[in-house]
């Protein structure tokens, strides 16, 4: 196995072409480990606590929140909830700017009111039924509002939108972790994953190695069942 360490035949492993793309090759196995685990519901509350950020946004004129704020600082992979009108531990105040704002002065403190994820194709039912959430027939009786929201073209809108017009509102996401630059930069991960992460960078190295074996199938499915606890065949 040494004639051949990598498949660049340099008998030495070497950051750039190995190391680093090893590591990152686990971040992304990390990453959609996760995006899968919310996509089918098998990821608990607990799992996903140390990945789990809070951010406040103003909604834009269009009662909507860009996803891809820059002043965030972060980006978005997977979005867990939003909350509508949400308590905050400062005193609120709305700034006269007609899109959305991520709002670094403002701390989340709790939920007030309860808000559903639809899918587009919901939205044009919703509007009009006053039976769903979300719903503009009840919309002007402060006591009969309820709430929606739907994922568009790298945006949160919130139904009902007239009452969604320049307000606060929180949103629960998933962070998308930074891939390695260097040998000296670090992964923001939390500690528990790091075992596994390192057996996913072995696997990578592992492929390098012997592209044509037949371990590294066998070690993945050992991998995912470890992680959502199912059966695989």
């Amino acid at each position: 196995m040494l004639a051949r360490l990598d498949d660049q035949g340099s008998q030495r492993y070497l950051p750039e072409q190995d190391i680093i793309p090893s590591i990152n090759s686990g971040i992304g196995r990390l990453q959609s480990a996760f995006g899968w685990s919310l996509a089918n519901r098998k990821g608990s509350e607990e799992a996903m606590r140390d990945f789990t950020r809070i951010a406040i946004f103003q909604t834009s004129s269009n009662g909507t929140i860009l996803l891809a704020d820059p002043l965030l600082g972060q980006t978005m992979a997977n979005v867990l909830a939003v909350y509508p009108l949400p308590l905050t531990e400062q005193a609120q105040t709305i700034q006269p700017i007609n899109n959305s704002a991520y709002r670094s002065d403002l701390s989340f403190a709790g939920p007030t009111t309860p808000c559903h994820r639809v899918t587009l194709e919901q939205v044009p039912m919703i509007q009009s039924n006053a039976s769903m959430r979300g719903n503009e027939v009840l919309a002007l009786i402060p006591s009969r509002i309820s709430w929606r929201y739907y994922l568009n073209q790298g945006s949160v809108w919130l139904l009902p939108r007239s009452q969604a017009l320049r307000i606060l509102a929180a949103i629960a996401y998933i962070q998308k972790f930074d891939p390695m630059t260097s040998t000296t930069s670090t992964v923001d991960i939390p500690e528990y994953t790091a075992e596994i992460l390192a057996s996913w960078a072995l696997t990578y190295i592992a492929w390098k190695q012997d592209p044509q074996g037949q371990g590294v199938g066998n070690l993945a499915s050992k991998d995912a069942a470890e992680l959502f606890g199912f059966n695989v065949n």
